[in-house]
């Protein structure tokens, strides 16, 4: 399939109206295409622009159908994948080996310790023995990624309002017919964000912005 193929199905996919790109959507490929914009950065700024959209609309409000309403959401994704990527935070998957810029490991054992003094906990005690025995790579920001959800989710679990409200949205996301895949991340931005509210910020987020 060619990119433009690609993002049609991401598109058809995720936000389920219509059955093809119309012409002002299809130049708005193009140009992705043109800049190098990732399918996975595509589609994570679909997901994000039906997140916020189910946020803010009303509840028997239609997902916008052209991808320009979406467009902001994949630019502001692309350019936090460059900055996540210049500094070693996301996987780079290049032709040939490059030297990593940063210990993410220790970076994130810094924050999680700092945690655990603050905040004893067996989830944490159990966040940074995995990290210690996690290879560098894909495999550790997979496991940081993971490790994210888990510490979001127990944040907000003594909070039956914020619990509620993930779930509200994801219901919402659900009756609008968006793929499970969808409704699952939908899911875990909304269960991070709650989570943060509560003094628990993203890992992921604070390794991102402390730039190493």
């Amino acid at each position: 399939m060619s990119y433009i193929e690609d993002v049609e199905a991401l598109f058809v996919g995720i936000v389920r109206r219509g059955l093809a790109l119309r012409t002002a959507d299809c130049a708005i490929v193009e140009d992705w295409e043109r800049r190098g914009v990732p399918l996975e950065v595509v589609r994570r700024g679909l997901e994000n622009g039906v997140k916020r959209f189910l946020e803010s609309a009303d509840p028997h409000a239609p997902l916008p159908s052209v991808l320009k309403y979406y467009r902001v959401h994949v630019e502001k994704e692309f350019d936090a994948s460059r900055r996540a990527l210049a500094q070693g935070v996301l996987p780079v998957r290049p032709p040939a080996p490059i030297p990593p810029t940063r210990d993410l490991a220790a970076e994130a054992l810094a924050l999680l310790e700092a945690r655990r003094r603050q905040a004893p906990s067996r989830l944490l005690d159990d966040a940074i023995a995995r990290i210690r025995t996690t290879a560098h790579g894909g495999a550790l920001v997979s496991e940081l990624a993971a490790i994210d959800d888990e510490l979001a989710r127990a944040a907000i679990a003594g909070s039956p309002a914020l619990v509620e409200r993930v779930n509200r949205l994801v219901r919402a996301a659900a009756a609008r017919g968006l793929g499970n895949a969808a409704v699952a991340d939908i899911r875990r931005a909304e269960t991070r964000a709650a989570a943060a509210e509560l003094g628990v910020p993203s890992l992921v987020e604070m390794l991102l912005t402390s730039g190493g």
